[in-house]
């Protein structure tokens, strides 16, 4: 066995997870003639509820306590009974004590509770946008109490958001007080017989030096596994940004940088996510309608191709691990791939209009390397994509495919196809992991901000010296003059190692 471990950090990353979880949930069988998919016991670890068996992820969880909504108090292995322990007290004198309003069960829940066992899920309905307040609302799995994990609130008068020092200092006092490495990462990894590594999922201008923190430490003691990074963006666009932007903005913006540089330090393989206000529209949407300002809406659609992408890591059967997944995506000596992928497959649609979530690019790009996963393919839907295949340059080790059932789709999963009725109860999918040189204009885009900030002398505002951001800009082109090189030969204009993303 090849246990991983999850980390989540960060509000829209944990919207991306719970959708990542639920799926994996409706994997589960319960009858012995039935045959799973995947290995359970490679993303989740048996504990117990109500003194019953359950599994639970193997998963860290973290956010600002107001953003775990009924989560704070319930679905939790321990304290059930949602009373906090009393914190001691040294002042002896008059106190006054404020308690908020305990947030209430979601609908979805609270109708999860009420059915009966003959009862099927489909009575349960779908979620609806308005019912859904936190990524809580929509959760379906069990964590264990070292899950969670909560970051103090935020004074309103205070921001975090998108400073490199405040997420390190942050993370040194949470370790620090909460034994975060030390034991609850410890007490995941000591439980696996294999253990292979992380997969993270981090909201870079909230989470982006925390995590970069905590990776730093994992390396420092895990030397030998390995990381698998979805680094999601902030809503800045570097291009609109300059000397004379707000302060906040050009913050997030450098934050991005700074998360990148680190990443391609501390994680084996990088997938940067542009954020849903950045995403083209295009024919990968036709058959879509979404609100892309909704990130239960826009979460859904990224979990499911991060979650199609990384399935051969759980597949039954499978021999694939990070580290091969790694190998694949890194080309040259840098460590960032591009996720991309269309939900759902139609007949009417062709492969070439995927969409790709690490680019902004709409210029065609040279892939290196490609990991396809078809799920769910009519016959038609197969031969369209192998005669797509047939056309491009790409072949073994730098290609591979594996083919699985169609993408499940629980109650959980909100209404955003244009055939909605009757309620799908799953969707053809093609996802896919690769490298190619689209990341190159992703991180000149970064140079060249840091550049313009550093002629600007802007580094103070930002908490940096000038010497810092120049430094920084120089790094990011070395990165960038990694996917210079001649990727595999091209055999035509429109084939896919060309891709116009």
């Amino acid at each position: 066995m090849r246990e991983i471990i999850h980390i989540q950090a960060g509000t829209f990353a944990n919207y991306v997870g719970t959708h990542f979880w639920n799926t994996q949930e409706s994997y589960f069988t319960y009858y012995e003639d039935e045959d799973p998919i995947v290995r359970h016991d490679i993303s989740f670890r048996e504990g117990l509820i109500h003194n019953e068996p359950t599994l639970c992820p193997r998963l860290l969880l973290f956010d600002r306590k107001v953003n775990f909504g009924s989560l704070a108090k319930t679905n939790r292995l321990a304290d059930e009974n949602g009373e906090d322990e009393e914190e001691s007290i040294l002042w002896d004198g008059n106190t006054v004590e404020y308690k908020q309003e305990p947030v209430s069960k979601s609908q979805y829940h609270t109708h999860l509770e009420e059915m009966s066992e003959d009862t099927t899920e489909d009575a349960v309905g779908e979620t609806t946008d308005a019912s859904i307040r936190y990524w809580s609302d929509f959760n379906r799995v069990f964590f264990s109490p070292r899950t969670v994990q909560m970051l103090p609130d935020v004074a309103d008068w205070e921001t975090t958001t998108g400073d490199w020092s405040v997420g390190q200092e942050t993370f040194r006092r949470f370790d620090e007080e909460n034994g975060l490495m030390e034991e609850s990462l410890r007490l995941f990894i000591e439980e696996c017989d294999n253990f292979q590594g992380l997969q993270v999922i981090q909201d870079t201008s909230t989470f982006g030096s925390f995590i970069g923190s905590m990776l730093s430490s994992f390396r420092d003691e895990y030397p030998k596994n390995q990381a698998l990074t979805f680094a999601l963006l902030s809503s800045t666009h570097t291009g609109h940004i300059d000397a004379n932007s707000n302060p906040s903005v050009i913050n997030e913006a450098v934050n991005d940088a700074l998360c990148l540089r680190a990443l391609n330090e501390l994680s084996d393989a990088t997938i940067p996510i542009y954020h849903p206000s950045h995403w083209p529209q295009g024919a990968w949407a036709d058959n879509l309608k979404f609100d892309r300002e909704k990130p239960y809406h826009t979460s859904a659609i990224l979990s499911a191709h991060i979650e199609s992408a990384t399935l051969p890591l759980r597949l039954k059967g499978s021999s694939h691990d990070i580290s091969a997944l790694s190998n694949r995506i890194n080309w040259s000596s840098v460590r960032f791939g591009q996720l991309s992928g269309t939900l759902p497959v139609s007949s009417a649609q062709t492969f070439k209009n995927r969409l790709n979530f690490s680019t902004l690019s709409s210029h065609k790009q040279t892939e290196f390397s490609r990991e396809d996963v078809i799920r769910g393919f009519s016959t038609e839907n197969t031969k369209v994509y192998d005669d797509w295949c047939n056309l491009s340059p790409l072949r073994a080790p730098f290609y591979a495919c594996t083919t699985t059932p169609s993408y499940p789709l629980p109650t959980s999963f909100p209404p955003i196809f244009e055939s909605q009725y009757p309620r799908p109860l799953s969707k053809p999918v093609f996802s896919s992991l690769g490298a190619g040189t689209a990341s190159s204009g992703m991180l000149s885009d970064y140079a060249k901000l840091i550049g313009r900030l550093s002629t600007k002398k802007k580094g103070i505002v930002i908490g940096l010296e000038d010497d810092e951001l120049r430094e920084l800009a120089n790094e990011l082109w070395v990165l960038c003059d990694g996917y210079l090189g001649d990727g595999p030969d091209e055999k035509e204009e429109d084939a896919p190692g060309e891709d116009e993303t």
